[in-house]
């Protein structure tokens, strides 16, 4: 967990389900009455961040599901296409593509998705790319937020109705950061919890039925990636990023390929709007109140209260 209080925090808001990852997913979480929402089989995939740590897990997870193709979208071109060649050497030629794709750029993004369309159009997006450097702040919120926004909004105009019978599923990877605080990393802190907050506006039922796309969240916690690797170096003071590190190496760690099981798993039985915690090789649904079932809360607990003082 991210600290003691974290987890007091959030504790009511997690299902008494849960999931302890070992060597694979425990397939006792899915309930025998648990809807599956997608066949994997034969679907087109692209993921953001795709040459990355979890990208990659994330890729190979959906292989053996027997996904159509996997694309990994990124924008270290000479890393994307060796990643790529390893993975059509295991899985197959054609499993597995790269497209160059800088999400901080909206023509990129534009030029990706119609690119898409020839090749039949994208059924699930995975919207992972992110970096944890506040010393380059406004890049970083334009990798970790503002990339986001521009997927969604994609997968919106090119996945959901009427283009076709059945919208597509897209898959936002926040952070378990994002439901408390990092106070060294404010700014990566709050792009998590934007995440998380235009997730939920994204899967209200409005939208919904607009466009028929199944949104889904996942929250890992601290994950063994390069994108760890000196974070010391990447806050806004040399002393934030100090107690940054002295924060990050207090909590457990968890592989890569953990986080690519949940992810996988949330977008075969994800209901539309949910909020996933992996985190110490674990997945929780996340129930995270409303404003009005909150204010309702307070009203009940004041009236109790004051009847039991008898005013």
């Amino acid at each position: 967990m991210l600290n003691s209080k974290f987890a007091s925090r959030i504790r009511t808001f997690l299902s008494v389900k849960k999931c302890l990852f070992k060597d694979k997913l425990n397939k006792n979480y899915c309930s025998p009455c648990q809807e599956k929402y997608i066949d994997l089989c034969g679907k087109l995939v692209a993921i953001t961040g795709g040459a990355g740590d979890i990208g990659v897990a994330t890729a190979k997870e959906l292989l053996k599901k027997h996904v159509k193709r996997v694309i990994l979208a990124g924008k270290d071109d000479c890393e994307g296409e060796e990643i790529v060649e390893k993975i059509n050497a295991f899985h197959g030629e054609g499993s597995c593509s790269y497209y160059h794709v800088d999400v901080s750029s909206c023509h990129d993004f534009d030029d990706f998705f119609n690119a898409m369309e020839c090749k039949g159009g994208i059924d699930i997006l995975i919207n992972n790319a992110g970096i944890m450097r506040d010393r380059e702040w406004t890049y970083e919120v334009d990798v970790n937020y503002t990339g986001v926004v521009r997927g969604c909004l994609n997968a919106m105009r090119h996945m959901g109705s009427p283009k076709r019978d059945e919208g597509g599923v897209v898959v936002n990877v926040a952070g378990a950061i994002g439901l408390d605080t990092l106070p060294y990393a404010p700014i990566f802190t709050a792009t998590k919890a934007a995440i998380i907050a235009l997730h939920r506006s994204l899967s209200d039922d409005f939208h919904f039925e607009e466009s028929r796309i199944r949104f889904v969240c996942i929250c890992p916690g601290k994950t063994k990636t390069r994108g760890l690797q000196e974070v010391n170096e990447q806050m806004l003071t040399p002393d934030w990023g100090m107690k940054a590190e002295e924060s990050l190496k207090k909590l457990e760690d968890q592989e890569a390929n953990h986080v690519a099981e949940g992810i996988v798993y949330g977008i075969e039985f994800g209901e539309p709007g949910v909020v996933f915690l992996i985190e110490n090789k674990e997945l929780k649904k996340v129930k995270l109140p409303r404003r009005h079932s909150i204010s309702k809360h307070v009203a009940s607990c004041v009236t109790n209260f004051l009847r039991s003082a008898e005013y």
